[in-house]
């Protein structure tokens, strides 16, 4: 059965005007340096435990790493050029058990995976590493796993550090510990006291979080890094967009109100357009014009704002979906919108009538971007069967087809065309960054050693490479 392909049709002529003006030009002292900033409660509470005078260590790389984080950024270790994350839960607990409870311990082990040493499974190593840590001496005593001043400290960190979390040194001599629930013990040597976090990067005790730090991926001298921008939002619902700045702008749906995260003036600010929003999905397109068009998808509807000289608009396009949407700009300067919507894929567009959604039979997965790769209709991936698929029209049929990609179960997804002829896709799978593209004439899937365990929206904003903008 053949399906019409919708054809490029003219949207709106009017002429929009940021509320605030357009960014202009390139800012030259946001982010640029390899070692990405740190979120700063967690510079803080580095700097307080350094402090304390009762934080010592038993190796010169845990010390490296925490006084990195004092100083605001995490470390690059010199010899593998991989950061090294201090998961931010662990080290809360670890503040509030020296600073708060005045325990003294020494430091031996953290981020064991920007080392590139020790086993690839362990928490000191897996999902970017720095999910655990090792103590090799509690209030100046040698530890056992199993000496007075050891329970001591394990019972401080049992007793500040959620679950789900482990506990070594099971078995080891005078190792009488039970711990809450949501834990696990098992083995380790008798030389030290190894607690490991094994939850999402959020604030300790529990639940969900309070806010979500905006970080940007980008490629590097050294590789792939990940840079907090300095700006946090209530909630992981929000889009980026090219507005030509030389960074991206991000629109958020956040305590109901959207928001617009950008550079102005070399920083990173966060503004309320004014406009209530509280969406599921989101996506933003640049029409040309100082302000893009941003579509949601707000209580069953999909919603259009626009800015012009009056301000932020918000109008609904007149077609419901509860799906995810991605909108692409085709080459007239029309914007298409394609849905996701019961596991079936739609396409949107306008024309002098107003706005207009039709099936186009195909599977589609929860996760997909759409994009402009050229011809009459956008192009989509996404994942299908446990694999990355490529959706494109040809003639009067839409074609899915795999790209042979296998991936995990993914927590973010995105699309982005960066030349070449083919996109690139971008996912996060198991708190890691992975990157698909077609290398050699072949679909391959490439590491790219950056943790990651959110959402993502991928741009082209020139120099060869996608940046990446998340809130995981």
């Amino acid at each position: 059965m053949k399906y019409e392909i919708r054809r490029r049709v003219a949207v709106w002529s009017a002429t929009l005007a940021l509320i605030a003006g357009a960014l202009v030009g390139q800012v030259g002292t946001a982010e640029q340096a390899n070692a990405a900033a740190v979120d700063p409660l967690a510079q803080a509470n580095a700097q307080a435990m350094l402090q304390s005078g009762r934080l010592t260590f038993g190796h010169p790389e845990p010390q490296a790493q925490i006084q990195a984080y004092a100083n605001g950024v995490e470390r690059i270790n010199p010899n593998t050029g991989r950061a090294c994350n201090i998961n931010d839960v662990l080290l809360q607990a670890l503040k509030t058990v020296v600073v708060d409870r005045g325990i003294a311990i020494s430091i031996s082990s953290l981020n064991r995976w920007c080392e590139n040493s020790g086993s690839t499974t362990s928490w000191h190593y897996r999902n970017g590493g720095g999910h655990a840590v090792d103590v090799n001496r509690v209030n100046g005593v040698a530890s056992t796993g199993g000496t007075a001043q050891d329970r001591v400290y394990i019972n401080a960190m049992t007793s500040v550090l959620p679950a789900p979390a482990g506990l070594g040194q099971y078995g080891c001599p005078g190792h009488t510990v039970t711990v809450p629930s949501g834990w696990v013990q098992f083995p380790d040597s008798c030389n030290h006291n190894h607690i490991e976090y094994r939850g999402p990067d959020v604030p300790p005790g529990g639940g969900q979080p309070t806010s979500f730090t905006i970080s940007e991926i980008g490629a590097y001298s050294t590789g792939w890094q990940k840079v907090w921008v300095g700006q946090s939002i209530p909630s992981n619902v929000f889009a980026a967009v090219n507005m030509g700045s030389g960074w991206g702008d991000v629109f958020s749906s956040s305590n109901g109100t959207m928001l617009h995260t950008f550079v102005n003036n070399g920083q990173w600010i966060t503004l309320d357009s004014g406009i209530p929003l509280n969406a599921t999905s989101m996506s933003a397109v640049n029409v040309g014009q100082p302000s893009p068009h941003v579509f949601a998808v707000e209580n069953g509807q999909i919603v259009l704002m626009y800015g012009d000289s009056a301000g932020w608009h918000k109008a609904w396009t007149g077609v419901n979906t509860t799906g995810k949407i991605s909108a692409v700009v085709m080459s007239d300067g029309s914007v298409q919108l394609m849905i996701s919507e019961g596991g079936v894929l739609h396409q949107m567009w306008a024309d002098s009538a107003g706005w207009h959604k039709a099936s186009t039979g195909k599977p589609v997965g929860d996760q997909f971007e759409a994009l402009y790769m050229g011809g009459s209709a956008p192009q989509v991936m996404t994942i299908l069967n446990g694999q990355v698929h490529q959706i494109w029209a040809s003639g009067t049929e839409w074609i899915v087809m795999s790209t042979g990609v296998a991936v995990s179960s993914t927590v973010g997804f995105t699309a982005v065309d960066m030349g070449g002829g083919y996109p690139q896709v971008f996912t996060s799978e198991g708190g890691q960054l992975y990157q698909t593209a077609v290398m050699g004439g072949a679909w391959t899937r490439m590491g790219a050693g950056v943790a990651v365990n959110g959402p993502l929206d991928a741009l082209n904003l020139g120099g060869g490479t996608a940046r990446i903008y998340t809130t995981g």
